[in-house]
């Protein structure tokens, strides 16, 4: 009886973690994960004196993952983004999701729950995140004809 107990303590815990990921914070569109994709490259080229992506973790990151950095006020701030879903629910949704995974300023940060993220520190990375990178994806969204 302990051992089925135990069984279904460990099966719980594993099945309480599968397939979840932690994130600093959501942003949610308007938009196919495509259409969203296409934005993002044509606000990350129509800014390229602060905004770029990060080539050498574009060949390297998983799909559904961007990395990019912002130049701000002297700072180089730098955002892990993933886009919700898989391959599957890209094709049949007609809404996406970004989630920031992770983000730094000049090194210093990490994820959610890293000792390294205060909270003023989150709130500075989110400021930055929003001003600099949605805000322009948004504005971006709704110019574009329907």
């Amino acid at each position: 009886m302990k051992n089925m107990f135990s069984c279904l303590f460990i099966l719980t815990f594993i099945l309480s973690c599968a397939g979840t990921h932690g994130f600093i914070q959501r942003y949610k569109f308007n938009a196919t994960k495509s259409v969203l994709e296409k934005t993002i490259q044509l606000v990350l080229n129509d800014n390229p004196t602060f905004l770029k992506e990060d080539q050498i973790a574009k060949l390297n990151d998983q799909p559904g993952y961007i990395t990019i950095f912002i130049k701000h006020e002297g700072d180089k701030y730098g955002y892990r983004i993933r886009y919700y879903g898989d391959e599957q629910l890209w094709k049949t949704s007609n809404t996406s999701e970004l989630f920031i995974a992770s983000a730094r300023i000049n090194g210093v940060g990490g994820k959610n729950d890293d000792e390294s993220m205060s909270d003023e520190l989150k709130f500075k990375l989110l400021k930055v995140f929003q001003e600099r990178f949605v805000d322009l994806i948004d504005h971006r969204l709704h110019s574009q004809p329907n």
